[in-house]
């Protein structure tokens, strides 16, 4: 993991030795510039690179921000533990909302999740919302926020090595998912209310939600999106009809929230979102790819020049990846774009300042 500052740390785990805030905060008086470090945890590995971007709106204030995981502290000598004396060493959002201790110098960074959107969605939704060490997303998750217009049009544009406009072909592949997620979001969201609410199971879950819109997975023009829509209205029509007036509800919350009707990719789960969004990107980077290794053999024919040049291909393409697929799918996670103009974006970044 690249270091983008000789104070913000992605895995150092040092700090692990004064596990509580106030313990953190000590370490100052043994310094001369009387700062303390700042350590963050997060839910997965895959995270940090969008934390330690966030994080450097207050790296000014702090000797070094250590933004880390349960499990890379886990293996230390005096790993975290919960309420009870049990050792934390899982990934994820409940792992980390068992961390004590936490304070000006030590926080837990964490998607939101429907918790933003559902009370007492979990048993700490409240904390997630009020908890002023208790950082989150504004969106669903860590995707919803590094898949913006700008952000795509970056990644291609790196990935691929040369300046073109995607965009405007993004955003309107992007509205027609959004488009797509209505109504099935909105029933999935009553859905999982309800539940909350009064038990039982969930007839439509995020993941009925994830299988009936694949087909989006694979094409992403208009065609695509109107047959999805006929066979999810199809298929659960019975559902849909049963839960109409729910759904109008949960629709007039959503708009009151400027989440309805153009937002709902911002709501949906993250892993859902980058699905599509990745086989966006891979489709565009495969074509290029394919066209420019087809432009090799047809001047070098089959032999060891072409092959060479096959070899410079990749590492200009994917040099530092497994091949072009494990490039694509984590390049955006590796390298984030973040626009700092989006609301989103803001409202954590003011949760971020508010820490001290």
């Amino acid at each position: 993991m690249d270091m983008q500052s000789t104070d913000m740390v992605g895995t150092r785990t040092e700090l692990a030795h004064a596990l509580d805030s106030w313990a953190i905060r000590a370490t100052a008086y043994l310094r001369a510039d009387t700062k303390a470090p700042l350590l963050v945890y997060v839910e997965d590995r895959e995270d940090i690179p969008f934390w330690r971007e966030l994080f450097q709106c207050i790296s000014e204030k702090y000797s070094e921000i250590n933004i880390t995981t349960l499990k890379e502290i886990a293996a230390s000598s005096k790993p975290e533990v919960n309420c009870d004396g049990d050792v934390l060493r899982a990934t994820g959002k409940d792992a980390l909302m068992c961390v004590q201790g936490l304070g000006t110098n030590k926080v837990v960074a964490v998607d939101r999740d429907l918790d933003g959107l559902i009370d007492d969605y979990h048993t700490y939704t409240d904390r997630v919302r009020n908890d002023k060490y208790v950082i989150s997303t504004t969106y669903y998750a860590i995707e919803n926020h590094i898949v913006s217009l700008a952000a795509i049009n970056a990644y291609l544009n790196r990935i691929i090595g040369a300046a073109s406009g995607y965009a405007a072909d993004y955003q309107f592949a992007l509205a027609r998912f959004n488009q797509l997620l209505d109504p099935i979001l909105l029933l999935s969201l009553v859905c999982i209310e309800h539940r909350v609410l009064h038990g039982g199971r969930i007839p439509y879950t995020m993941k009925n939600l994830a299988s009936d819109i694949a087909g989006m997975n694979n094409k992403h023009d208009e065609q695509t999106m109107l047959d999805c829509c006929r066979k999810i209205k199809l298929h659960r029509r019975t559902l849909l009809a049963t839960k109409a007036s729910d759904i109008q509800k949960m629709k007039t919350r959503l708009v009151a929230s400027l989440k309805y009707p153009d937002a709902l990719w911002k709501i949906v789960k993250g892993h859902t979102l980058y699905a599509f969004v990745y086989s966006y990107m891979y489709q565009i980077v495969k074509k290029i790819y394919d066209t420019k290794e087809s432009a090799i053999y047809s001047q070098y024919g089959h032999g060891e020049e072409a092959d060479a040049k096959i070899k410079e291909l990749q590492e200009q393409m994917f040099s530092s990846y497994r091949d072009l697929r494990t490039c694509v799918y984590y390049y955006a996670y590796d390298n984030p774009t973040i626009d700092y103009n989006d609301t989103g974006i803001v409202k954590i970044l003011e949760k971020i300042k508010n820490i001290s």
